[in-house]
């Protein structure tokens, strides 16, 4: 699907005050030329009666003894660098864009319009939808099963406590309930505290943690997880070795999903398309050759049919074979290429599960004001 950029083109602009350059001051390559008058150091007296001159040179208030004139010496100035900022940007865009224009189009992503050009995005180039505030998806928990009619939905439960906080940290839930917030906070490794003034909510609490079995996500701190991550980024090799000492630290986060953000200007500055380009160009050139040979054709690369026609010879068949077979490999590298090179963004709600193993709820108290006794008070409110 063909989408073109409604976004109008950045222009590059300065601010040049013509009328405040200064002038006959030579370049440092004029100096060998010059008069020999004008290599030396000219001696300017400034007048004493005037201390704003230059108040670094005179220090005021302790100088009224000497009315001399405040003698200097000003040496020549060389222009030893010109700047210009907008024609060293100017040159870097244009740059830029005779680079980054063929490789777009080596990665069958511009699409060639009547009168312009414009941007091939996919589908899958950004399959995700950031989500708003308006949470439709969780609806009002119809359905799920609930201890209390007033019992919240684990879903919405898991959204607060995902967007609100991280692995490790403390969640206080004063209103315990049925204990949903303990039991969320469990399952996406939060702490928690929850309070409640009955002891039917806390013993429900107590028996839904205990008997919970939660999913193992794998820990970023961790040989999987690290193993893992380096998988997702295609870094593992035989010379990256993966480092031996984790410590399984739950503040460190989970290994999460991710879903790529392919964008124009990841495409753009990716130059392993080039790589990829002249590695299979070696390859289809000879056949796209040996192919116009066999059926008397000047056909160009993106000239070549992709039915080949039943009139065809058996050797110009298998060129023909041969040669898609290439270009669609050629395409799936530059498109793995595009999806590992380009941003990605993090789905913190779906960590990668290990499952092979089973999580149950940590170690923790049920805490009450022990021992349960009532003060009582004499007449006089004392205490008895």
């Amino acid at each position: 699907m063909a989408k073109k950029s409604g976004k109008s083109k950045l222009i590059v602009e300065a601010i040049r005050h013509e009328d405040a350059s200064r002038k006959n001051i030579p370049t440092a390559e004029y100096e060998s030329v010059m008069e020999e008058t004008a290599k030396y150091d000219v001696r300017v007296a400034y007048e004493r009666l005037n201390r704003d001159l230059d108040p670094q040179l005179v220090w005021r208030g302790k100088d009224e003894q000497d009315q001399s004139d405040l003698v200097v010496n000003a040496p020549p100035l060389y222009i030893q660098e010109k700047v210009h900022p907008k024609v060293l940007i100017d040159d870097l865009l244009r740059e830029t864009q005779e680079a980054s224009m063929p490789r777009l189009v080596r990665a069958n992503r511009v699409d060639a319009g009547i009168r312009s050009l414009a941007y091939i995005r996919y589908a899958d180039d950004f399959p995700v939808i950031p989500m708003t505030n308006f949470w439709s998806d969780v609806g009002w928990s119809l359905g799920a099963d609930k201890t209390y009619v007033v019992q919240t939905g684990t879903q919405i439960i898991e959204r607060c406590l995902i967007m609100a906080t991280d692995p490790g940290d403390l969640v206080l839930d004063p209103t315990c309930g049925s204990g949903t917030t303990a039991t969320v906070a469990e399952q996406w490794g939060r702490r928690w505290i929850t309070i409640d003034t009955s002891r039917v909510a806390l013993a429900l609490a107590r028996a839904r943690i205990m008997g919970a079995r939660y999913p193992y996500y794998l820990l970023a701190d961790s040989q999987e997880g690290a193993a893992k991550e380096a998988e997702l980024q295609r870094s593992l090799t035989n010379h990256q070795p993966l480092a031996t000492h984790h410590s399984s630290n739950i503040r460190h986060g989970f290994v999460y999903q991710r879903v790529p953000h392919i964008t124009l200007k990841s495409i753009a500055n990716n130059t392993e398309i080039d790589v990829i380009w002249d590695k299979y160009q070696k390859i289809l050139e000879p056949i796209r050759e040996n192919l116009n040979k066999a059926l008397k054709q000047k056909w160009e690369e993106w000239e070549i049919p992709r039915d080949l026609n039943d009139k065809w010879s058996k050797d110009a068949k298998q060129l023909h074979a041969d040669w898609w077979q290439n270009r669609i490999a050629r395409q799936k590298e530059i498109d793995a290429s595009i999806a590992a090179k380009a941003d990605f963004e993090f789905l913190y709600d779906k960590p990668y599960e290990d499952k092979s193993k089973v999580r149950v709820a940590g170690p923790f108290t049920v805490e009450s004001l022990s021992p349960h006794r009532v003060l009582t008070v004499g007449v006089d409110d004392e205490l008895v």
